[in-house]
């Protein structure tokens, strides 16, 4: 007596069984049908079901990979937008404190009276006799201070946020040159607020170029947007 192959699960059977006694599958054989087509068709069955099982994998592999593709790519854009975002925040704080450094600055260099910066300037009642002694009553200022920590603290936040948006994809390649502009020129801005230098003269002409630039890149950023 000869043993076949269940064509169904596999198993080890007679050929003159009726039935698999382990799946019940009919034997091929039984009825008195002895061709390898017949016994090996069920085989051709289970590879084309394999076959379309791995095509399937592959379409829902690439339709997960285009939707994990969009879905970056707009998480993307959002922290693009929202770092240029916090990025003309820091700018237009650092503007009121640079502009208030300035005056006071310049008034302790001539000796001009200002209700805002006589506190700094004529702090004893009468003028400093150094411009940095006016520059050093503002940095010791409470509430000045509280806007440099805020300026600090608004680096940082800008930092962490560019570094998520180091390794832009593909189509995003131009726009982060664009942002990385941006950052260098928004640093430099906001660092003459936290850490004033130079004369009052290249301070002047920092400032005013600086404001300009930064108008520039910020308008680059927000044609990216749309």
């Amino acid at each position: 007596m000869a043993l076949i192959t269940c064509p169904e699960c596999g198993h080890q059977i007679s050929e003159k069984a009726d039935n698999c006694p382990n799946c019940g599958c009919p034997n091929p054989l039984a009825g008195g049908v002895n061709s390898d087509m017949e016994v090996n068709k069920p085989h051709l069955n289970k590879n084309n079901r394999k076959r379309k099982f791995l095509i399937a994998l592959c379409v829902v592999g690439m339709i997960l990979f285009l939707i994990g593709k969009k879905v970056r790519e707009k998480y993307y854009a959002v922290t693009y937008q929202n770092t240029a975002n916090m990025m003309l925040d820091g700018c237009v704080d650092a503007e009121e404190s640079i502009s208030l450094i300035h005056d006071v600055w310049n008034n302790a260099i001539w000796e001009e009276r200002d209700s805002e910066t006589d506190k700094y300037t004529r702090k004893s009642g009468e003028f400093v006799d150094d411009f940095n002694d006016a520059l050093e009553n503002l940095f010791s200022d409470d509430e000045f201070m509280r806007e440099i920590e805020k300026l600090q603290n608004n680096q940082q936040e800008v930092k962490q946020s560019m570094k998520k948006l180091k390794n832009p994809p593909r189509k995003y390649k131009d726009e982060y040159k664009d942002i990385k502009e941006l950052y260098k020129k928004y640093l430099e801005f906001t660092n003459m607020a936290i850490n004033p230098r130079g004369s009052l003269e290249s301070f002047t002409k920092s400032f005013n170029n600086l404001d300009t630039e930064l108008v520039e890149e910020y308008e680059k950023i927000e044609m990216n947007f749309d």
